[in-house]
């Protein structure tokens, strides 16, 4: 190498030189090389492709492109992400399952949320335009968390401080920097002022996981906690949450045959169903209640008809073969 070149060009080729190549796949948008703090040019080319993100993978989540599975994107350092942060500091951020909170360093700039494990070693920059609900989430003692989610349409962000004015503190400028900006495709950004929290209601229900038709089903025991309409999902009766449901995204809910013993349910979703099961019949009645509370649909159908249906074409298929 040329002993006259500056430092901070072998920095960038050392950095290019180790960013691994990675193969498309199609939930989302990512950069290939990590996002520098220390950009020199007035604005960079970066090549994007689809594929899933990860903490650990350099990445730029942005809004899809429309006919296009690869696309450069121009990203102009002077004005994104060299900027003043509009907040910055140490989260929590979440695991898989609201289990193994890793501590985070956050920097919100004007379009871009940029995170990583310090606060030099920037690994994801989310745009804040994608950005789709910013809910305050619930308090936990136990572990002294005070619970955020971000949620975009690629994956959430289950984030927390350690009081509850820090919290509200990151929501409000997440919040006043996400509605800044252009909003060509009029995303409605949710918030906490824009849900009720007029009910309370907490138990026990069993969630049913991927399975074929002809194989016996697997559940998952959760703790539910709903919080007028925001419902959370945990592992167990005070550990954080590692999903969430808009009482406002329920499209209908499907009661389940009365002769199983399993008393189940399904709550039908935009682009997917959820099936559940609770122990009693008055249980399965007043979850399926709470879940009506935003639907003008209601209760609707028989949940069991479509698995004896699917499961019974699966079998004759089979015979056929």
């Amino acid at each position: 190498m040329d002993p006259t070149q500056s430092d901070e060009v072998k920095r960038s080729r050392s950095i290019s030189n180790r960013s691994p190549s990675r193969s498309p796949s199609p939930s989302g948008l990512i950069a290939q090389g990590p996002v520098s703090n220390s950009v020199s040019s007035a604005s960079s080319f970066v090549k994007f492709h689809q594929r899933s993100s990860s903490l650990n993978s350099p990445s730029l989540l942005s809004p899809r492109p429309q006919n296009s599975n690869n696309v450069k994107i121009t990203i102009d350092a002077s004005s994104d992400l060299m900027t003043p942060s509009v907040i910055e500091g140490y989260l929590q951020l979440s695991g898989p399952k609201g289990k193994n909170w890793n501590r985070t360093w956050f920097s919100v700039k004007s379009t871009v949320l940029l995170f990583g494990p310090q606060k030099n070693e920037i690994d994801v920059a989310v745009n804040l335009s994608i950005i789709t609900e910013a809910l305050e989430g619930p308090t936990i003692s136990r572990t002294n968390q005070c619970i955020f989610i971000l949620t975009t349409p690629y994956r959430g962000f289950y984030l927390s401080t350690t009081t509850q004015e820090e919290r509200g503190k990151w929501l409000k400028l997440i919040t006043e920097a996400r509605n800044l900006l252009p909003n060509p495709d009029n995303i409605k950004l949710v918030t906490s002022s824009d849900i009720s929290t007029d009910s309370y209601r907490e138990g026990v229900v069993w969630r049913s996981k991927k399975s074929s038709p002809t194989k016996p089903r697997k559940w998952q025991k959760l703790f539910v906690v709903q919080n007028g309409d925001l419902i959370y999902f945990c592992s167990g009766k005070g550990d954080p949450p590692h999903s969430h449901l808009l009482l406002q995204k329920v499209r209908g809910v499907a009661m389940g045959n009365p002769k199983d013993k399993k008393k189940t349910f399904t709550v039908n979703l935009e682009n997917e169903s959820w099936l559940f099961y609770c122990k009693t019949d008055q249980e399965r009645t007043e979850w399926i209640s709470a879940l009506n509370a935003k639907n003008p649909i209601g209760t609707v159908g028989d949940s069991s008809a479509y698995d004896e249906r699917a499961g019974k074409k699966k079998r004759e298929e089979e015979e056929r073969k």
